[in-house]
């Protein structure tokens, strides 16, 4: 009986952390069983939001998707919100399939206060970034939600026809923002200009990301530089 009571207190517990987003974090580097543990867990219960895939056409978003959502840098709390920034990282098919191996390889994710613990990305594949923050590490499980390869011919104003590979993976439970990423490398055959896009969705998924949203929106800030650069230094490696 005391043995019941206890499980279900820890049940309980652990719950309740999840719930607030304590669950996330390890004031010690995360171990590989502690990395697989939070996979597992936020496969078993799936995503945390509705729109998987919602963002293969992106920009725009359809209406009826992630209502609500913002573009542009804010710092305040807005239901859903659109950050799409796209740099020139180098020239040619060299360059090109040197950021498709980086972005392939997660290089663009591991940024020296941030790894990644994930195989190639195949759909359905599982993901753990691991943000080192001072104080503390996160755990932040996504799952692939589509990867594209190949030729590509876009229309509009800024249309071009040439080579990409983009692939986008969705947050599951147990991550601390709700939402999609996606990554994009594209050789423009125009120019022969190569391009690294990244288009994000995301708003706090629980209330501990919530109260930190500005430190968060800075860290969101961050990597974007940081993997500017890691993938403009690839391409040209």
């Amino acid at each position: 009986m005391a043995c019941f009571g206890f499980e279900h207190l820890h049940s309980w517990a652990t719950e309740i952390s999840q719930l607030i987003g304590l669950a996330s974090l390890s004031l010690s580097k995360p171990t590989l069983r502690d990395i697989e543990r939070a996979e597992a867990h936020g496969n078993r219960l799936g995503f945390n939001h509705r729109w998987v895939e919602a963002t293969q056409s992106a920009p725009p978003l359809p209406a009826s998707v992630f209502p609500g959502h913002k573009a542009g840098f804010n710092f305040a709390l807005p239901r859903w919100q659109v950050d799409h920034k796209r740099k020139q990282v180098g020239k040619g098919r060299v360059a090109y399939d040197r950021a498709v191996r980086a972005i392939c390889a997660w290089k663009h994710m591991d940024l020296g206060w941030s790894t990644v613990h994930a195989d190639p990305p195949v759909k359905g594949g599982l993901v753990c970034v691991l943000p080192h923050l001072v104080f503390a590490w996160m755990k932040l499980p996504l799952k692939v939600a589509y990867v594209h390869k190949g030729s590509c011919s876009m229309g509009g104003e800024s249309g071009w026809t040439g080579q990409h590979l983009k692939y986008a993976h969705s947050t599951l439970q147990g991550h601390a923002l709700a939402g999609e990423e996606r990554f994009a490398i594209e050789w423009h055959k125009e120019d022969d200009s190569v391009w690294y896009d990244i288009y994000t969705v995301s708003r706090p998924a629980t209330p501990l990301a919530a109260i930190s949203y500005p430190v968060i929106r800075l860290l969101q800030k961050q990597f974007q530089r940081d993997s500017f650069k890691a993938v403009t230094a690839a391409a040209a490696d």
